[in-house]
């Protein structure tokens, strides 16, 4: 009972099935009981089972159903480029050929216009009637190289087949059929009992990766990470900001590995590789120039790719993989806000508070113990005052100025460590400096 869906991983799909092998590498007998119906792309799933058991019920309009395509194809164009009338026919019929299905079942179900009918040989045994289109039936007829009739039209034109559990058991798609929509009745016709079977589940870590790759969570996922990064770069050795902000990347990785596959390796190359050029501008070419940019942009390609089973390609995906940078740009605004938050109250929570570095003194002795953060009182009172940036400032950062290190802010300059700044703006607690 499912539909719709990527035709190509509905290939994939049927071509696992159909290669299951036991311990000892014979092939698996497997059996797909169609209970409600099989519509479209699950059409590939049943015909590539060994055999088809469909719910035949009380009434004719109860019987399960097989091979619907008419409102997939009716949908027009999608993301997935599998998704064409071109390429579910060529591989449906190839899995009807490794099956032993009459390739005119898949016409049927793909072709609005084909005349599918049910003839018979008068050569062969009364009950060995065959499929054919109307097409091929004019030109035996024509020929006149077999004696053929029509026993019954199959499909008209203008219309997709659909097979309900009747025409599937006489046409011999469907092999056996059962009164019930319980899979235990499947069971008794392979001399099984419930006891005998165990039900496949989704494991614990299943579970836990496809709750990971919800939305919201992973979106949570990245202001962390994003907010943890931003504050072990403000607080050097605080450590417990970078172990919260891998450990956040890792699990976003990893859920998103667990179903999209290889597209993730490629995903986190590149957000790696932008987190190596944001690191070589900030350590070693300070400024905020090509390296920097090109960085940030790597690492925002990197984790939007990481949502998607394949890199973008038609112009839709490209519009849904720019629509995904836009959530991932807020969540990179978001994490600013929490680290700024962060960073400006941690020093003010007990015990919390021991997580930050105190910056040292000029002796390095235990009397020179960093005083509080200066109150909007203080913070006036250094407008004009002269101090030394003891940390780079790209352009926020700490500076020393007498006996207080406090955050400043440029106007928009890098400072290097050491040099002398001075105090040219006051504004609350907002202070702002330049290089004197």
């Amino acid at each position: 009972d499912c539909a719709g869906g990527s035709a190509k991983v509905a290939r994939e799909v049927a071509d696992l099935i159909g290669s299951l092998k036991n311990d000892e590498k014979d092939p698996v007998w497997t059996v797909a009981f169609v209970s409600i119906k099989a519509p479209d792309l699950a059409t590939f799933i049943a015909m590539s089972c060994s055999e088809i058991i469909m719910y035949k019920g009380s009434e004719p309009n109860a019987e399960a159903t097989l091979g619907d395509f008419e409102g997939f194809l009716a949908a027009g164009k999608t993301s997935d480029s599998s998704n064409t009338p071109l390429f579910i026919k060529e591989n449906l019929l190839e899995i009807a050929k490794q099956q032993g299905y009459s390739k005119y079942l898949v016409e049927g179900m793909i072709d609005r216009d084909a005349e599918i009918l049910l003839v018979h040989d008068q050569n062969r045994p009364p009950d060995s009637n065959e499929l054919m289109s109307r097409k091929d039936f004019d030109a035996i007829q024509k020929e006149k190289k077999r004696q053929v009739r029509i026993v019954k039209s199959i499909k008209q034109p203008g219309s997709f087949l659909k097979m309900n559990t009747t025409l599937a058991k006489e046409l011999r798609v469907a092999q056996n059929s059962v009164d019930n929509r319980e899979i235990k009745e499947v069971y008794t016709l392979y001399g099984l009992s419930e006891k005998d079977v165990r039900d496949s589940k989704p494991g614990w870590l299943d579970d836990f990766a496809a709750f990971l790759r919800r939305t919201e969570v992973w979106i949570l996922l990245l202001i962390i990470a994003f907010a943890g990064l931003m504050l072990e770069v403000k607080m050097p050795g605080a450590t417990i900001p970078g172990l919260v902000s891998l450990t956040c990347f890792v699990l976003f990785f990893w859920s998103q590995a667990y179903a999209n596959g290889a597209t993730v390796y490629l995903a986190v190359a590149l957000f790696v590789l932008g987190l190596i050029l944001l690191g070589v501008e900030i350590f070693i070419l300070p400024g905020f120039g090509v390296t920097g940019i090109s960085g940030v942009l790597l690492i925002l390609a990197g984790v939007g790719l990481a949502t998607f089973e394949k890199a973008p390609e038609t112009s839709q995906e490209w519009t849904s993989f720019a629509s995904r940078l836009t959530q991932i740009g807020m969540a990179l605004v978001c994490s600013g806000a929490l680290a700024f938050f962060f960073a400006r109250y941690l020093p003010k929570i007990p015990y919390v508070n021991r997580l930050m570095l105190s910056p040292p003194g000029e002796n390095g002795g235990p009397e020179d113990e960093t005083p509080p953060l200066p109150g909007a009182e203080q913070a006036a009172a250094l407008l004009g005052q002269v101090g030394t940036a003891t940390s780079m400032l790209r352009p926020a950062g700490m500076a020393r100025i007498g006996e207080l290190y406090i955050d400043v802010v440029t106007e928009g300059d890098f400072i290097e460590p050491g040099t002398p700044i001075q105090v040219i703006e006051v504004e609350g607690t907002r202070i702002v400096v330049k290089k004197v």
